[in-house]
């Protein structure tokens, strides 16, 4: 109930057949490419995985698709946002038995909500599931987020909330990563990896596409010694334009991540869901002129 994970948990992309099913052969290449990449483990229903575009019947299905063609190979962390307790509480345990090792609870929003009843909330699903907890705390891209405090807080009353996923810059989450509490991992698609890492953080949560170099970057960075260090900051040197053309908001990521996702899977077609926003031939070429330089090679057409 308390173990602890750490590593490079890429958050995994939807891709869809035109009659709205999951596609089984694309989420395949993904989820193999990301084991091939050396991710420490495998992410599911974050943003990126366009969790608010499926209803919940399509949630179960894309964590009962990704364990199974997992199969095991990665820990699998899925994340839960149902809109009331019980709710949580049944996807969490359906996630449990599909084969998640450990849950992320997104906060519910609700109109007039004190910080005191989304510290209740959280603790009242953490107390009814039997795996470890993470707590979402996203002030970049979500309405609710939590004080520190608060997070201390759900810890301390739930010994199973042991991880935070953290949105925030290296300096907000610094605090909570250096008091040895909870075992933080930082987000924003690797943007401040390093600085994360020094800061205490166990690990990050990217999207998909950028499992290779960040998990590079994790390994030199945590191997103790200089000379890998001085790699991992000069290999983020090299990927960190591109993370940042990606990470511009969650509708750019959706655009050109997802396409470089595909693009480095052999992904030809992708099928999507609206309201998104379209791919340009400028942005394309940019695409792959960060891509290329970051060392990520890609179809030219």
């Amino acid at each position: 109930m308390t173990k602890q994970f750490s590593g490079v948990y890429p958050m995994l992309y939807a891709f869809f057949n035109a009659d709205g099913s999951f596609d089984r052969g694309a989420m395949k290449a993904q989820v193999d490419h990301v084991v091939a990449a050396g991710a420490h483990g495998i992410g599911i229903l974050g943003l990126v995985s366009e969790v608010f575009k499926l209803d919940v019947t399509e949630r179960r299905r894309f964590v009962d698709l990704v364990a199974e063609l997992n199969a095991g190979r990665r820990p699998l962390a899925v994340t839960v946002a149902e809109p009331n307790i019980q709710g949580q509480v049944a996807f969490a345990r359906a996630a449990q038995t599909a084969g998640a090792d450990w849950l992320i609870i997104q906060l519910p929003s609700f109109r007039g909500a004190t910080e005191r009843d989304y510290v209740a909330f959280v603790g009242a699903v953490a107390e009814q599931v039997g795996l470890p907890v993470a707590v979402q705390n996203n002030p970049v891209n979500m309405d609710v987020f939590v004080s520190n405090d608060a997070l201390f807080a759900m810890h301390a009353d739930h010994p199973n909330i042991t991880m935070l996923k953290a949105e925030g810059s290296a300096v907000s989450t610094a605090p909570l990563a250096q008091s040895g509490k909870l075992g933080v991992f930082g987000g924003r698609n690797g943007l401040e990896i390093i600085a994360n890492l020094k800061a205490g953080c166990v690990g990050n949560v990217p999207a998909a596409e950028m499992a290779g170099p960040l998990s590079r970057i994790y390994d030199l960075a945590t191997s103790g010694t200089a000379e890998a260090t001085a790699k991992a900051e000069e290999l983020y040197r090299t990927v960190l334009p591109l993370i940042v053309f990606i990470n511009q908001n969650l509708t750019t990521q959706l655009c050109y991540g997802k396409r470089l996702l595909a693009d480095l899977v052999g992904i030809r077609e992708i099928i999507e869901r609206p309201p998104t926003m379209k791919t340009t031939p400028f942005g394309l070429a940019m695409l792959r002129d960060f891509a290329h330089k970051a060392g990520l090679s890609i179809p030219t057409a």
